[in-house]
């Protein structure tokens, strides 16, 4: 049995336990996700809090031919701090920050997987949450100026399932991912508010076991429709997103995420779980600031 499966199967899936992680999780994902893209302003808070509420279309998994819809109420916490960064950028940890080059740990993660009664994985094990957590290398390419920003970014982060079992947490090691990628901020003010736009284009690779977690098929749960896989190592996709904020006031914001991975090429295409090599997530937000910092960080 394949490395990867062998910690799939020791994933206890209770579905009401599965539906409270899947709510968290995705709670994490809207979060991330869907922070309005107002970034490199030269001066910003140093925290903010208020309320969220969105919605989400999710493939379960990349190349997942099943479709989830969320919506959900969320807290919005904004944190600058010199070293722990909680912000439009996800959940950081600053190592150093030297001119136009900084090193965080990165936080990333995917949302639990659910046994299927129909679909591509029916009679094989759900698929606990992942967490990715690692450093990032950050890269300015242009110069410092006000309302924009080109970045190359190069997060290296290993992989962590986030079962239970028996009641005690089962973390899991499921190998590694890289993704860099090109990363351009920009903010216009206009006389109806404040726009902010962020673009993202990289690819992604994998190794085998984190490729074995999602897309091998072990004899065990082999079937005349699905054959039994090996992942491998390598390329596992492109990955472009974009985030559109409108700020109508200092306080209220909207927001509407895409992220399109394109997975023809990547070395598991030809995996029997792999049903749509076109991967879109979608999401809309709106949030609502009611108490900040009055002190200001530079924010870059």
């Amino acid at each position: 049995m394949a490395q990867g499966n062998r910690h799939i199967s020791a994933y206890k899936y209770h579905p009401t336990a599965a539906t409270r992680r899947r709510f968290f999780c995705n709670s994490f994902l809207l979060l991330c996700a869907i922070t309005p893209a107002l970034t490199y302003a030269q001066h910003r808070p140093l925290w903010e809090f208020g309320l969220g509420a969105a919605g989400l279309r999710i493939p379960a998994y990349r190349g997942s031919n099943t479709i989830d819809y969320y919506g959900a109420p969320f807290p919005y916490f904004i944190y600058r701090g010199e070293k722990i960064r909680i912000d439009d950028e996800g959940v950081s940890g600053r190592v150093f920050n030297l001119n136009n080059v900084r090193l965080d740990i990165s936080l990333g993660g995917n949302v639990p997987v659910r046994r299927e009664k129909n679909g591509l994985r029916v009679g094989m094990p759900g698929l606990a949450p992942v967490v990715e957590l690692g450093p990032t290398l950050n890269i300015r390419l242009n110069e410092q100026l006000r309302g924009r920003y080109l970045g190359l970014h190069m997060p290296l982060r290993p992989v962590l399932s986030t079962g239970y079992n028996r009641f005690l947490p089962d973390l899991r090691y499921q190998g590694w991912i890289f993704a860099p990628h090109l990363e351009w901020q920009s903010v216009h003010q206009t006389g109806i508010g404040l726009f902010g736009a962020r673009t993202t284009a990289g690819i992604l690779y994998g190794d085998t076991q984190y490729h074995e977690y999602f897309y091998s098929v072990d004899a065990a749960y082999a079937t005349a429709a699905r054959p039994e896989y090996q992942a491998r190592s390598g390329y596992s996709g492109t990955r472009l997103t974009s985030t559109l904020s409108y700020y109508t006031t200092s306080n209220l914001s909207l927001s509407l995420y895409v992220r399109y991975d394109e997975l023809s090429g990547a070395t598991f295409e030809h995996s029997p779980l792999l049903a749509n090599r076109h991967y879109f997530l979608v999401a809309l937000s709106g949030i609502w600031v009611f108490w900040r910092s009055d002190q200001r960080v530079e924010h870059l």
